[in-house]
Formats: C-alpha cells, structure tokens, sequence
C-alpha cells in the first residue's frame, strides 16, 4: 500500500513545486548597416533561455514546455503609436526533472529591428523618422500530456491583452 502510494506521488507535479526563470539573450552583434542614403538598419537576434527548477522532494516526470513571445512592431513613416503585435510560437520537450534539480531550454530565435531615417529626411506625412521593435511580453506553459502544471507570465497581465493560441 506504501509503495502505491509513493509512484501516485511521483506523478503528481504541482504549480507550486515548479519554479520558472526567463533570461533573454542576445545571439549577433547586429551591426548597423547603411541601406542608401536615405535610412540606417540594425537587426539583433535574440532568445529566452528557461530554467524549471524542482523544488519537491519528488522527481517530476518528462514535461512539455510551450510558449509564446509577442513582439511590438512600429512601421518606419507612420504614427508612434501605430504598432502591430506579431507572435513567435514553439514548444520544447523537458527531460523528468529530479527532485530539487534543474531542467532548461532555448525558445527559437527572434529578431529585433530598428530604421532611423538619415539626418536631414522627413517624411511629407509627419510620420516617425525612427522605427524600434520591442517585446510586449513571454508567455510559457508547462504541460503534463494535456494537463497545465506552471505557468511564467512577463508582464503577468500579457493574457489580458493576448490570446493563448497553441
């Protein structure tokens, strides 16, 4: 009756026991580059390296991780407040994490870009003469088979303005 009990609790994975971190970094150097004479691009490369930590006294089985990154694009000539919201999706597989150990993995890799006309051009709209993509937020889920068991959200309000879409 022990020993039953004892492979239950195995199993069990609760939010409580999982503790996720986000760390971005950035993969090139992306150097600025002219593009005519007229306006200056720069492209950086980035990714979030996770780490899940297992903080119960049990290991945790193999999870599935699944995420979203949504990235704030400005149009180069247009308002500063006119961006759009595009979304980089991936899953990665994680490994049973041991009790009060470590997993980790890399999303896929996103790029970042910003325009700045050259001195001295306007746009004969008025439009913005920079462009700078940011990020709006990181969304992970971990998944034991269909069953949500930790969640990392950054900022923590990204669900109320972004739809989960996997």
């Amino acid at each position: 009756m022990v020993v039953v009990a004892m492979l239950c609790a195995a199993v069990v994975v609760r939010a409580g026991d999982l503790q996720i971190t986000v760390e971005k970094k950035r993969t090139d150097a992306g150097a600025g580059r002219p593009m005519g004479s007229v306006e200056q691009k720069k492209e950086t490369k980035w990714l979030y390296q996770v780490k899940v930590a297992n903080n119960s006294f049990t290991a945790d089985p193999a999870l599935q991780a699944r995420y979203m990154i949504f990235l704030q694009r400005q149009n180069m000539g247009g308002k500063m407040n006119e961006t759009t919201i595009e979304s980089v999706k991936g899953s990665a597989p994680l490994q049973a994490v041991a009790a009060h150990g470590n997993a980790s993995f890399q999303t896929s890799e996103f790029t970042l870009k910003e325009q700045v006309l050259a001195a001295g051009w306007v746009y004969a709209s008025g439009g913005s003469t920079k462009a700078q993509d940011g990020i709006a937020g990181v969304w992970i889920k971990l998944f034991d088979g269909d069953k949500l068991v930790a969640e990392y959200k950054n900022p923590s309000t990204i669900d109320s303005k972004q739809q989960w879409a996997q």
